[in-house]
């Protein structure tokens, strides 16, 4: 009987010790890499690094950025416009015109064929363009 209560005893004694060596390898694995990587931060640094990651600030800078595109936009209408052409043509074939009279004198039958038009024509143009007044926008 004795030997059956030592048993007894001894099997409890395991079953408590299991569950505290189970208890241990949990609490090693488990807590220890979390304190691994957990970080501590001052009072300014949580101040800074949550006003850096609020979505309302984010959402307000985005739209800083757009009314200040709208704002460069407004003023490139104001700015100088500069624009330039140039036509460079090469005639290959005039034109040849046959007239009723004869301005040579060489031509017998009274009539002469003469040639219109120049083989090259150059033009060249440069604009600038500067708006004094836009009636459609109204400044208050």
């Amino acid at each position: 009987m004795k030997e059956k209560i030592n048993l007894i005893y001894s099997n409890r004694l395991l079953k408590s010790n299991l569950k505290a060596i189970a208890f241990f390898v949990f609490g090693v694995f488990t807590i220890i890499p979390i304190s691994a990587f957990s970080q501590s931060y001052s009072l300014n640094e949580a101040i800074d690094l949550g006003l850096k990651n609020r979505l309302e600030i984010k959402n307000q800078s985005l739209q800083i950025d757009i009314a200040n595109g709208l704002n460069d936009k407004i003023r490139a209408q104001w700015k100088p416009k500069i624009s330039a052409q140039a036509d460079l043509r090469w005639n290959t074939q005039l034109q040849t015109t046959v007239l009723p009279f004869d301005i040579t004198g060489k031509n017998a039958d009274g009539t002469s064929t003469v040639k219109f038009g120049t083989p090259f024509n150059n033009s060249l143009g440069l604009q600038l363009d500067q708006k004094i007044l836009i009636q459609t926008k109204k400044l208050i």
